[in-house]
């Protein structure tokens, strides 16, 4: 897939998929419906994995699970172009950056831990979680990488007990077009 520029689509599941089969490394914009009703999202890629994604409000998992149902829409391909090292930097940077909270009460979180069985670990990261501490203090402090941080913290995200702030501005001037 080369630059494409305002194709349009059936299904927008099938183009997320063809970028992520083929590895490539670039901007996904797309847009659906007309006028008020439109609605646009974005997902950026480095080789084939998807490092941002944002469509109104929703973020990250949301924001590419509710692309993903998307039927007809209107999109445009941009290529990084040996970029690939340098979006890795950034986007790792980033998430080292941010600073995951509790959700939930900590008597909650741990007897939910319990409940579910999870690993030791996953419990280490939720108590050492706590509003002051960032990404990359917790991955200093276990001496893993950023990744293994975040797939562990994406856990408890997804059990309701940890939130992880946005990594990327949200635009609140609703006079002009949100940043894609």
């Amino acid at each position: 897939m080369s630059d494409r520029e305002n194709q349009v689509i059936d299904q927008l599941v099938r183009v997320i998929q063809e970028i992520q089969l083929n590895r490539m490394t670039g901007s996904l914009v797309v847009k659906r419906g007309e006028g008020a009703a439109s609605e646009r999202g974005k997902i950026v890629f480095v080789k084939g994995q998807v490092v941002r994604a944002s469509a109104g409000y929703r973020r990250e998992r949301e924001a590419l699970n509710w692309l993903s149902t998307w039927g007809k829409s209107q999109y445009t391909f941009v290529q990084g172009h040996g970029q690939e090292e340098k979006l890795e930097g950034v986007v790792q940077n980033a998430r080292a950056e941010e600073v995951p909270h509790k959700s939930q009460p900590l008597f909650y979180g741990l007897r939910l831990l319990e409940q579910k069985r999870v690993s030791r670990m996953h419990r280490h990261v939720y108590l050492l979680v706590d509003g002051v501490r960032s990404v990359g203090e917790l991955q200093r402090l276990f001496r893993l990488d950023v990744d293994a941080v975040l797939t562990l913290l994406y856990d408890l995200q997804d059990m309701g007990i940890v939130t992880l702030p946005t990594p990327f501005p949200v635009s609140t001037n609703l006079h002009s077009n949100p940043p894609l």
